[in-house]
């Protein structure tokens, strides 16, 4: 869970201004253009291989080498310990070579926050990222508690959450708070999917 919450701090890190820093657009675009065009993008890219993104796709190749270069400098600091002397090389080893090369588990998970964002700000209004800053107070209406899932028999049943159900639950949550967060929720209209936290 904590690599998982590392990667996941990384491909979202700067998911407000995404269509700033990724847009092939001219100077001016009105927006319902620019939301048609993004959303173009992302099935473009959703019917296209990880290779095929990284050898015909500039803005996605960019993307990937970024993500990868925080991954491998985040990872580092966390596990280059005296009981990992090694750790540190062997991922920029694993790291430092050409986007089309990269370990195929990273290069999908590119794939996949990429084609979110696109899809994300092609909404109107767009989607909106739901983060959880450690030490909040849990709110069972935006988060779900991962230990608990893992706990359980029934299983995570994907964070979709209605937004008007009933809040008899509330005070339960009270004294409960965010460890860290694994994994980011959204908000797209009135639907709320949950951000995956671990508490303490």
């Amino acid at each position: 869970l904590i690599f998982q919450a590392i990667c996941c701090q990384i491909f979202f890190c700067d998911f407000e201004v995404f269509h700033i820093h990724h847009r092939r657009a001219p100077l001016f675009q009105k927006p319902k253009e620019a939301k048609q065009a993004l959303f173009k993008e992302y099935e473009t890219c959703r019917e296209m291989s990880t290779e095929q993104l990284c050898a015909g796709n500039f803005m996605f190749y960019g993307y990937v080498q970024n993500k990868a270069c925080r991954f491998v400098e985040a990872v580092s600091t966390l596990l280059c310990s005296e009981a990992h002397p090694t750790w540190s090389q062997q991922a920029h080893t694993i790291f430092d070579v050409a986007g089309s090369a990269l370990p195929k588990g990273f290069l999908r998970v590119a794939k996949a926050a990429w084609l979110l964002l696109n899809l994300a700000f092609s909404f109107e209004p767009p989607a909106q990222l739901v983060r959880v800053p450690v030490g909040s107070a849990f709110d069972g209406d935006y988060m779900e508690d991962l230990m608990m899932m893992l706990q359980t028999e029934e299983g995570y049943n994907g964070g979709v959450h209605d937004e008007h159900r009933d809040h008899d639950d509330d005070d339960d949550d009270d004294d409960m708070v965010v460890g860290f967060m694994c994994f980011p929720g959204f908000t797209v209209r009135d639907t709320i999917i949950k951000a995956g936290v671990c508490l303490i």
